[in-house]
């Protein structure tokens, strides 16, 4: 058994664009732990079992306002005071992903806002989780859609996924939009480890993040190549196919 004291934990914000991930370096902080005793009242404050479950989480902000609009009937990202889009500015699918279903056809969209917070482990057997910001607020309008995955073995960003169900979307005029603030919490991302050790967050040197974009590229294009290949399976056959330490200074974006 593992006897761990504390474990690192690497964040940068990653894209596998060069172009993108430069722009976003400025205007993405690190994630803070979520200090769940001060987002609610009364007992349930010193509760053992509370804070036990609320260990080891982190808030995600939005970097920027995102607005998603219904525009000719159609779920579309809106416009922004933030970014700039179309010739000279950025492609609106680095920002967020739009999927309807059926080719367009108004039931239920998926969205991934690409936020590509990227999280790894130099110890073996971390799970990190993603979660409804609970403690400050879940949007009733959509569905959040959450997932897990070994952020030892497997290197990738996080986005925050979530689908507008039909009776959002029918209750929605043209020009109504569902907007997301700057500065706004709007996922949590939690690590599960081994003993049940505390993690310490890191912000990646670009050094750093340089070795670790050839994993992340590797691992984000590979599921969508291999479909007919089990993604356990991969992520078994690829576990130790890394280097020992993604993780080297420790010290960077420390004042």
């Amino acid at each position: 058994m593992l006897n761990i004291s504390t474990i690192d934990i690497g964040w940068a914000s990653w894209s596998r664009s060069i172009h993108d991930s430069r722009w976003r370096e400025v205007v993405v902080d690190t994630p803070k732990k979520l200090l769940a005793p001060k987002l609610v009242e009364g007992d349930v404050r010193f509760c053992p079992a509370f804070n036990a479950y609320w260990k080891n989480t982190y808030e995600i902000k939005m970097p920027y306002d995102v607005t998603i609009s219904k525009m000719s009937g159609k779920i579309r990202l809106g416009a922004t005071p933030h970014l700039q889009f179309g010739p000279g500015g950025l492609d609106p699918s680095s920002i967020a992903i739009i999927q309807d279903k059926n080719e367009g056809m108004i039931d239920r969209v998926t969205i991934q806002v690409m936020l590509n917070n990227t999280f790894v482990s130099d110890t073996p057997h971390v799970m990190i989780e993603t979660m409804p910001p609970i403690l400050h607020g879940c949007r009733e309008e959509i569905r959040y859609m959450n997932g897990r995955f070994d952020c030892h073995a497997w290197q990738r960003p996080v986005q925050l996924g979530f689908q507008i169900p039909k009776e959002t979307i029918d209750a929605m005029n043209d020009d109504d939009s569902i907007v997301f603030s700057k500065d706004e919490v709007v996922m949590y991302v939690r690590f599960i480890t081994p003993n049940d050790a505390p993690v310490k967050m890191h912000t990646m040197s670009p050094d750093d993040i340089e070795v670790l974009s050839q994993y992340a590229d590797r691992n984000v294009s590979t599921p969508f190549k291999m479909k007919n290949f089990n993604l356990k399976e991969i992520i078994n056959r690829v576990r130790y196919r890394r280097p020992k330490k993604f993780i080297m200074d420790k010290s960077y974006g420390k004042e």
